[in-house]
This record gives structure tokens, sequence and C-alpha cells, in this order.
């Protein structure tokens, strides 16, 4: 990997949209690019912090995905962003139950 400074990674967060800046690297050969403290953070593939996903996730389980985004007061996210995030939660959980299983037989 081939170190090509900082980036910008803007995200939405509890206390209002932040701009991180962020180490960044890439392959010489294929020019797949990364940025290590994305996974660190657990920010990796997300526009959202932690902290909006966990909410983002409780909003979409507790609720209609519509209602949902108003349990986040003073956060800008979309129904769609609330879905996905509670779709993706229930993934998951599936995958961890099915794992469970495998390792724990009846």
């Amino acid at each position: 990997m081939h170190w090509e400074g900082s980036q910008p990674k803007q995200l939405v967060s509890l206390l209002g949209t932040v701009i991180l800046q962020r180490p960044y690297h890439h392959c010489r050969r294929c020019w797949r690019g990364v940025a290590p403290l994305d996974r660190e953070l657990a920010i990796e593939g997300t526009q959202n912090s932690p902290g909006v996903c966990r909410m983002l996730a409780v909003g979409g389980v507790e609720t209609a995905f519509a209602p949902g985004c108003a349990l986040l007061a003073g956060v800008a996210v979309s129904t769609k962003a609330v879905e996905c995030q509670a779709d993706a939660i229930g993934s998951d959980l599936v995958a961890q139950a099915q794992s469970d299983r495998r390792a724990f037989p009846p």
C-alpha cells in the first residue's frame, strides 16, 4: 500500500455533521483505496457515526421507518437510512444466530 496523505470524510454524528481527516492509502497495482482508521472507528462503508447507526437501528426496530426519523431530533437522516440500518442490524442478528446454532448444536 502506498500512502496518499489524508482524505476528508463527512459524517453525520449526534452532534451534527463533522469532517474527519484520516490517513488514506492505495494499492499501486489495482488502485483500490483504503482508510484504515475507518475500520477502527466503525465508520467503514457508512456516512453515519456509530452513535447515529445505533439510533437508526432503534428507530427502525421500535417504530415504522418514517417515525423513526423523528426520534433522531436534530440529526438529519432520511427514512431510507433508518430502513437500511434496521435491515443491516437484522441481517447481522440472523447471521449471529445461525453461527451460534452451528457452534452449539442442540
